[in-house]
């Protein structure tokens, strides 16, 4: 799966010089999108429309952008080719490549990326339960590089942006010259067989011009003619355009005809189509396989929904271990009272394991545990989300110390003993 996504991007790039990109729907708003210049070098794409954001990117003089809103002296714009958002790896099901994944959460946020900075705190947009993403990579031990989803935004200084002469922006479109390694090779977040309608003009001598001669002749006419089927058949998806055809229709014409011209031009076109059918060919190879792929993601899902798991026996193991320690972020004088459990990564760097809350009917004098490492038993067990990154909490129904240390006060008889409501 991932050899064949790369290789089609590679035919794709071959085959269009001028790629069509994928469109969506117009946005409702009354900001006319518009195709922007940036004016200077080293001018940094940012997180937020703030010179205090985070700075994703790097553009210089003469990249294009394709600008969609504006909020005081910053641009928003789709974020270019090479950009990237962040989405935290427990709220997205990949598929066996590894290059899809569905969104297993409600609300999800998703961050703007860097190449430039760690910093990941910059809201783009939330994704609902079922949404597909396609990967790029990992980011770190918790967050995934994906492919910005629609509706992903970045940020310019008007300072340095100006209208583009004679240019019009598509809805979403985004024509900015990062490059395009930076994609590390993956495909868009569009299907390769939704994109590429617009005919690309083929590569020439140079003294052949970039059109046929306005001087009437059959070959000529005959090219013309030719021409026109192309752009029309070019307005199809990929994997509907009868290439077969075409290629016939432009071999014939390259193998009679002596007009130096029109040879080039057919012989140019004859190698477009033909990295055209074999992008076909791959593009229909991965739509079947990513269909038995999803076919098998539901079947998993479905059998994932009807696992539950085993009861524990009373005095089996725990659900979480670790130092416990007060919580200031959640700490409330109202509701059940939550604590922070920790994992010591070094002498001076700790890892919160999770949140531990205690019930009002679990009546424990707290003080015995605390800075203690303990044992939890939890009655339940749930996932934190929405304005915060996933965190998990426990409600306990047990705690019990396990380490060897005993505070002051307490007796040698009472370490390592169940505390129980």
């Amino acid at each position: 799966m991932f050899r064949h996504s790369i290789h089609v991007v590679a035919v794709l790039i071959s085959y269009f010089t001028v790629g069509a990109m994928a469109q969506q729907p117009p946005d409702p708003a009354s900001f006319e999108r518009y195709v922007g210049e940036v004016t200077a070098n080293d001018v940094y794409l940012r997180s937020g429309p703030s010179a205090n954001y985070y700075e994703v990117a790097k553009l210089s003089a003469g990249d294009r952008v394709t600008v969609v809103g504006r909020q005081e002296t910053w641009l928003a714009i789709v974020p270019p080719n090479g950009c990237f958002s962040l989405v935290h790896k427990n709220f997205v099901d990949l598929d066996a490549t590894g290059l899809n994944g569905v969104v297993n959460g409600d609300a999800v946020l998703v961050r703007a990326g860097s190449s430039l900075r760690s910093e990941l705190y910059a809201k783009q947009v939330k994704l609902d339960r079922g949404a597909e993403v396609t990967v790029i990579g990992p980011h770190n031990q918790d967050y995934l590089r994906i492919a910005p989803p629609p509706g992903a935004e970045l940020f310019l200084s008007s300072d340095y942006v100006a209208r583009a002469p004679d240019q019009t922006a598509a809805p979403n479109a985004n024509v900015a010259s990062l490059p395009v390694a930076a994609m590390t090779g993956q495909p868009s977040t569009d299907q390769p067989s939704n994109q590429a309608t617009d005919a690309a003009t083929p590569a020439v001598a140079a003294d052949a011009g970039t059109k046929p001669s306005p001087q009437p002749s059959a070959e000529r006419s005959a090219l013309t003619q030719l021409e026109d089927a192309m752009t029309a058949e070019m307005e199809k998806p990929l994997v509907q355009r009868d290439h077969a055809e075409l290629l016939e229709r432009y071999r014939s014409l390259a193998g009679k005809t002596a007009d130096a011209y029109v040879k080039a031009y057919a012989t140019t076109r004859i190698k477009q189509l033909e990295l055209g059918a074999e992008a076909a060919v791959e593009v229909r190879t991965i739509n079947d396989t990513a269909d038995r792929l999803s076919a098998a993601r539901r079947d998993k899902i479905a059998e994932r929904a009807n696992i539950r798991a085993p009861i524990r026996e009373i005095g089996g193991g725990f659900d979480a271990e670790g130092e416990l320690r007060n919580s200031a972020l959640f700490s409330s004088p109202v509701g059940p009272k939550w604590y922070r459990l920790v994992s010591g990564i070094d002498d001076v760097t700790w890892r919160t394991l999770c949140y531990i809350e205690i019930p009002p009917d679990l009546t424990l004098d707290m003080n015995r545990y605390l800075g203690r490492k303990v044992g939890v038993r939890a009655r339940e067990r749930r996932l934190l989300t929405g304005e915060v990154d996933p965190v998990e909490v426990l409600v306990a129904s047990e705690l019990v110390i396990l380490d060897a240390g005993v505070p002051a006060g307490e007796n040698e008889s009472t370490r390592n003993e169940p505390v129980r409501p």
